[in-house]
């Protein structure tokens, strides 16, 4: 069960950092043009901002595991089933 929550925050990290990185790294009108239309009524501080935040959840979903500090899946998953 560890590895499947830990392959599934690997998944997630990945989708997070480069959905993230790809909002600090082009400007609105590219995001625009590439699907992101919301991006055209937002402004720029707004994008990056949605962008730095993608980028630490996926930092927060990885850190914890490299640094060994916490078992952040093991710990979701306990959080996500109520107890008996």
């Amino acid at each position: 069960m560890n590895v499947f929550l830990w392959t599934v925050a690997g998944l997630l990290a990945l989708v997070f950092g480069a959905a993230g990185a790809m909002k600090l790294g082009r400007t609105r009108q590219q995001l625009a043009g590439s699907g992101l239309g919301w991006t055209a009524d937002a402004g720029d501080s707004t994008v990056l901002l949605i962008g730095a935040a993608g980028v630490a959840g996926a930092l927060g979903l990885i850190l914890p595991a490299l640094l060994d500090t916490a078992e952040v899946p093991v710990a979701a998953a306990h959080g996500a089933w109520p107890s008996s």
